[in-house]
């Protein structure tokens, strides 16, 4: 348990690293490579998950983990930025910018993201698609964002990135739970149909740090 809590938060550390960077250096790729590190998406889906399934121990426990991600992620931000605050305007890059101002294409690229997460944890046969799904929707970046702004005292361009993060939270949370209910949660088929490598996907999503989780067995 304390082990896997160490290995999200040292992934996350890395993750908000790179992407605070990327974001200073108006690099795309980098920043790509943040999303595909970022280990973010597996609370948010566990919290969907939970909420199909009524549990509530589950249901708070990703909730934390999840807030505590979201604070690591700014807090590292924010400290990598101190430094070179003085060299950085933040007007000037495009990859900061672009992430200030959330619009109704960023909720709908969330909404389909959250519905796309569950579906391919939902089904052996497109598993493999969900680095894609973490690479589509925006987690780490705007709250690297934040961090990177709040650095350099940009505050209201700071609250336009963690509303952008929030957005996409919240969408994924609410449309990832609908394919979990599709897939018979409650009533045993669904167990029946996932995989081994899949319920492994699962039971990490909520045993980080809950001792009277019972995890799906393989």
């Amino acid at each position: 348990m304390k082990n896997k809590l160490v290995k999200f938060f040292v992934l996350l550390i890395f993750s908000s690293a790179i992407a605070t960077y990327g974001l200073i250096g108006d690099s795309v790729a980098v920043i790509i490579g943040a999303m595909i590190i970022a280990p973010l998406m597996l609370p948010i889906m566990g919290l969907a998950y939970s909420i199909s399934a009524g549990d509530s121990p589950a249901m708070k426990n990703s909730l934390l983990l999840s807030m505590g991600g979201i604070v690591t992620a700014i807090v590292v931000a924010f400290f990598l930025t101190l430094p070179l605050s003085g060299a950085i305007q933040p007007n000037n890059i495009n990859q900061i910018m672009v992430r200030t101002s959330p619009g109704i294409i960023d909720l709908l690229i969330a909404l389909f993201t959250g519905l796309a997460g569950a579906f391919a944890m939902s089904r052996s046969d497109v598993s493999d698609t969900l680095p894609g799904v973490a690479i589509a929707i925006s987690l780490v970046p705007p709250l690297a964002n934040v961090g990177v702004l709040l650095a350099t005292f940009n505050y209201s361009l700071a609250l336009g990135s963690f509303l952008l993060f929030m957005t996409n939270y919240l969408a994924i949370v609410i449309t990832g739970a609908a394919p979990f209910w599709n897939y018979g949660l409650l009533t045993g088929n669904f167990l029946r149909k996932i995989s081994k490598r899949q319920k492994r996907e699962y039971n990490s999503c909520f045993n980080l740090f809950d001792h009277n989780y019972h995890p799906i067995k393989l």
